[in-house]
């Protein structure tokens, strides 16, 4: 077993890993908008888990020792690692884990997920790899209100708009100072800026659109692409496809 898990994971092709990394985000994502959800994480990690024993155990709890090797060779803090895997392991065998303490098991399976997704990631070489391929865009017909919740709802910071062919960010900030000068008008202004469409907004010069985003190839290597990133998110092309978005909690 000594080498089993480290040589599995190693196998692994890049598309593999590609399908790993985002069906691992998923069940992050899964337990960070429920507190108390311990099953999509733990069911990844039982998926992942056959994987680098190469079969199939009983319990997550039996791929503990691959889990241990895996983590010896690739993470510099495994036994800190190992210790958030035993604690989320025990939690999950205890069926009358709830409250406080199933919180505490969902944050340090959470903080596992990172461990792992930094190891998988580390497999990966090409933009289109760690991309969100689920773009959300202003549309044209969309209203300030409109924007400021899907902002709200999903903890966006950008949303890209595209106009004449040109991409464009709108930030949080710029939508936050326009949303209060909304209230700061008289009624009657005030009323019409808020069910106002956004290309009307743009058109009489209301809203400035005039920072231009970042578009990269999906095939640009990780390493390359992040060198030329400004801190700001980043449209993934192929050819003239739009087909992702990288922001920076995709090049972490």
């Amino acid at each position: 077993m000594s080498k089993t898990a480290v040589q599995n994971f190693d196998r692994l092709s890049e598309r593999q890993c590609v399908n790993l990394l985002r069906d691992l985000r998923q069940a992050r994502y899964a337990s960070q908008q429920d507190s108390e959800n311990l099953i999509s994480l733990c069911g990844f990690y039982e998926e992942f888990g056959i994987i680098i024993a190469a079969q199939k155990l009983s319990g997550l709890g039996s791929y503990f020792e691959y889990y241990k090797k895996l983590l010896k060779k690739h993470s510099p803090l495994y036994l800190e690692d190992l210790a958030k895997f035993r604690f989320f392991l025990n939690a999950r065998n205890d069926l009358a884990h709830s409250g406080e303490f199933a919180r505490s098991a969902v944050s340090k399976a959470v903080e596992f997920s990172i461990t792992l997704e930094g190891i998988i990631m580390a497999k990966l070489s090409q933009v289109n790899h760690i991309m969100s391929g689920n773009v959300t865009f202003v549309e044209p017909f969309f209203t300030i209100a409109k924007i400021r919740k899907i902002m709200l709802l999903n903890s966006f910071s950008y949303l890209p708009y595209e106009k004449d062919g040109k991409y464009y960010l709108i930030s949080d900030i710029d939508v936050a100072k326009f949303w209060n000068s909304i209230f700061d008008n008289e009624k009657e202004k005030s009323e019409s800026l808020y069910v106002s469409h956004f290309e009307d907004l743009v058109k009489e010069k209301r809203f400035d659109i005039s920072d231009e985003l970042q578009l990269i190839d999906g095939n640009s290597e990780i390493s390359k692409a992040l060198s030329k990133n400004d801190g700001r998110p980043m449209l993934v092309k192929s050819g003239s496809q739009i087909i992702g978005i990288v922001t920076a909690f995709d090049w972490l």
